[in-house]
């Protein structure tokens, strides 16, 4: 089985967060970010009061981290066969 990755607009939501604000991001589903594959920019993330985790096209499709009141795209994976 493969996953193929649905990415809308130029910066879309990756469905994780600093939940607790102690600069640890998790996914929803409740796993560490840091525990798996992750593709931060150099600068990111910086940890101020950006709490939610975005991709880019812009920055070569790299992570960063944004406010929780900026409103993005989400992206949806969807497994196939």
């Amino acid at each position: 089985m493969k996953s193929v990755f649905c990415i809308l607009g130029s910066q879309s939501w990756l469905g994780g967060f600093d939940w607790f604000g102690n600069n640890t991001f998790y996914w929803l589903n409740g796993d560490r970010v840091e525990d798996g594959y992750t593709h931060w920019m150099s600068t990111e993330p910086d940890h101020g009061t950006s709490d939610g985790m975005i991709i880019s096209r812009d920055w070569s499709y790299e992570w960063g981290d944004i406010a929780p009141a900026n409103t993005r795209q989400f992206t949806c994976q969807l497994d196939v066969q």
